[in-house]
């Protein structure tokens, strides 16, 4: 077993210095570090202090450790952290164990990954604060940590096996995206004004695995200590139990019988306004983003998670509304498909060869990998322009309505013009029925995640200095920035088509998993 789990940290350091895997080596390193200490010293323990001052110990010791069990799902069935598939079933078969020492040997290995000491550490400074301030054992509050942090580790192993079915059958790729986006704008029930109506809900969630183990650091004596360790103690058996039942499960095939291949479709004949050199490129990436499951799922999501951001910011700031619809707009006409534009070549493993044996200039596959992302973003823009116009909460104008589709200009080939950057010098090779986690390289990363942030902070900021008759006043300043994004955008293609054909080599080393 040591072996293993030395072998298992030998891997992830492996994978933190290969590719570009830094983006684990930055946050599991440095973040994570300031926010171990920073937390551990100040957060759990303040969170005691806070909540025997005030009298409600047992309702803040829930908030915290159910906040930390929902993130520890999130961070290991979502984004991949904590929930390893290196050490399966089939790859342990391969040592001296019988089947219930794999399966012991899986998971312990899997809750012993850095994550979870990270959870461990941030409960464990709850524990303390209660402690210190004479409402709570030590003791009693390190075993119902200890015990949560497994049955935490154990629901996330258990949310993502159901996430790896679900996601292969017809369909579930985008059910599931509508739940977890559902599930995102849980959060802002509050500020909706409808709290008072899921009161009920408050009763199931007493009988959930972070409660039990509230009410189990505060026991103070044997009367309240069975029941909240026997609770505790049956959200562990139901975790372990849904494990074990979703691993027997069999995972659907990704196989499917469709229809032929045709090259008369309505795409191709679309596409073939472009030439004949760009045309059926353009028609097969064109495809290649329609029938992904990811970009499936968040294409149709993209207009009402933006709009509902503007409800909340109009719900919040009122007036200054048009000013944060500036860069919704903008972050419109990319969300739904940067997973993809930033890294078109990444899908194709040993395909990306046949790019250059193509009768075509060397750069048109690039330029058609764009003109898809841009013809799809694109689409967008009116769509919400006209959902502006009919429920605008501020008068619609001429000038409203230019800016706004400006701006929607301005954020579609400003970031398109990046992701070409990106697409030739951050490539990153990844499964294309991938659903969930983040799949992104480093340079993926940052590009789209800047681009969000300055989208959706920047008029946030923009909105304290300039107010809603100066923007009218300068109504021609988001046209103008439209027209240096074209601009950039432009260049940027017939730049990056010179340098398609230089770093082809190094871009299907990586592709193909070489490098």
């Amino acid at each position: 077993m040591r072996e293993l789990i030395q072998l298992r940290y030998k891997l992830l350091w492996a994978k933190t210095r290969n590719r570009n895997g830094r983006i684990a080596l930055f946050l599991t390193g440095y973040l994570l570090l300031i926010f171990f200490i920073a937390v551990l010293a100040a957060g759990g323990f303040s969170a005691g202090m806070v909540a025997i001052k005030e009298g409600h110990a047992e309702l803040m010791a829930s908030v915290v450790l159910g906040g930390l069990f929902v993130n520890g799902i999130i961070s290991a069935a979502l984004l991949g952290f904590g929930v390893n598939t290196e050490f399966s079933g089939a790859a342990l078969r391969r040592y001296p164990l019988t089947a219930r020492q794999r399966f012991l040997a899986r998971h312990l290995i899997g809750v012993l990954d850095p994550i979870w000491f990270l959870i461990l550490a941030l409960e464990s400074g709850l524990a303390f604060g209660l402690y210190v301030f004479g409402t709570a054992s030590l003791t009693v509050g390190l075993f119902a940590v200890l015990v949560l942090v497994i049955t935490n580790y154990l629901a996330a192993r258990a949310v993502s096996l159901l996430i790896e079915r679900v996601a292969r059958l017809p369909g579930g790729s985008a059910v599931l995206l509508v739940l977890v986006s559902l599930f995102s704008f849980a959060g802002v029930i509050p500020a909706l004004g409808i709290g008072h109506q899921l009161k009920p809900l408050l009763g199931i969630l007493r009988l959930t695995p972070p409660a039990a183990a509230a009410r189990l650091m505060l026991a103070g004596d044997l009367a309240s200590f069975v029941p909240a360790c026997s609770l505790l103690l049956s959200g562990l058996m139901l975790s372990a139990a849904a494990v074990l039942v979703l691993e027997r499960l069999p995972v659907p095939s990704k196989a499917s019988s469709g229809p032929a291949a045709s090259t008369s479709g309505s795409l191709d004949r679309f596409a073939s306004l472009f030439g004949l050199s760009i045309g059926p490129l353009l028609a097969r990436f064109l495809r290649y983003y329609l029938r992904n499951n990811r970009i499936r799922a968040m294409y149709p999501l993209a207009i009402p998670t933006v709009g509902f951001l503007l409800v909340m910011n109009a719900a919040q700031r009122g007036s200054e509304i048009l000013t944060f619809a500036l860069g919704a707009f903008a972050t419109l006409s990319f969300l739904s498909t940067a997973p993809m534009a930033v890294n078109p070549f990444g899908y194709e493993a040993s395909g990306f060869r046949r790019h250059f044996l193509l009768p075509v200039a060397p750069g048109a596959p690039l330029r058609a990998a764009s003109y898809a992302s841009v013809l799809l973003g694109s689409l967008l823009i009116p769509v919400a322009l006209l959902l502006w116009a009919a429920f605008a909460p501020v008068p619609l104008t001429p000038a409203t309505l230019f800016m706004l589709f400006a701006s929607g200009l301005t954020g579609l080939f400003f970031f398109n013009a990046l992701a070409i950057w990106t697409a030739l010098y951050g490539p990153r090779k990844v499964d294309y029925n991938s659903s969930f986690g983040n799949n992104l390289s480093l340079l993926g990363n940052v590009v789209f995640i800047g681009a969000l942030l300055l989208c959706l902070a920047g008029p946030q900021a923009l909105s304290h200095v300039v107010k809603r008759p100066a923007l009218l006043a300068h109504w021609w300043v988001p046209g103008l920035a439209a027209l240096v994004a074209i601009w950039f955008y432009r260049v940027t293609l017939s730049k990056g088509a010179v340098l398609f054909v230089r770093r082809r080599e190094l871009m299907l080393q990586i592709i193909e998993g070489w490098n």
